[in-house]
């Protein structure tokens, strides 16, 4: 099955190019840093083989310890 592609803006081929604001330069400039950040992340940890992720990912649950000794707090609202 063939997929179809659509862009996310209308192209401006027909019209005059805008020129390029201060604002869209400063966010084109942080989208790259962006992808260069995704892309380096995606290098070092997606290609690295899954055995080295042994173990749950959260630390297991620890019971509270209680003692008998002591009587309960009583708290007064």
């Amino acid at each position: 099955m063939l997929a179809t592609v659509l862009p996310l803006e209308p192209t401006r081929a027909a019209s005059s190019p805008q020129p390029v604001t201060p604002a869209d330069a400063k966010v084109m400039q942080m989208d790259q840093k962006l992808d260069d950040i995704l892309n380096t992340l995606q290098a070092q940890f997606w290609d690295q083989p899954q055995a080295q992720m042994s173990g749950p990912a959260t630390p297991p649950v620890r019971q509270l310890q209680t003692t008998s000794d002591s009587p309960p707090v009583n708290r007064k609202i």
